[in-house]
């Protein structure tokens, strides 16, 4: 499957089960910032993205919050195959 593919089956799957780091950051209201998800530290906290994220090769993932008028209107994700940090 083509990565372009499996992004969108990593977007549908995380709308449908309603976790992720998109979900997570749209219900907080605050960044979410995992730099290596593979650091005992920092275990990935979304088991089922598990089986999608790791055929792609991300190994880091932030999601930032989008506010218009004092409110959260989307989310913007970003996914890194190298270690952020």
């Amino acid at each position: 499957m083509r990565d372009g593919r499996r992004e969108r089956a990593r977007r549908e799957l995380e709308t449908i089960l309603g976790v992720g780091p998109a979900m997570d950051a749209l219900a907080q209201g605050d960044p979410v910032l995992v730099a290596d998800v593979s650091r005992p530290a920092t275990p990935c906290q979304w088991p089922r993205l598990d089986a999608v994220l790791s055929p792609l090769g991300v190994v880091a993932l932030f999601a930032f919050p989008l506010f218009a008028a004092n409110a959260t209107v989307g989310v913007l994700e970003l996914y890194g195959r190298g270690r952020a940090c």
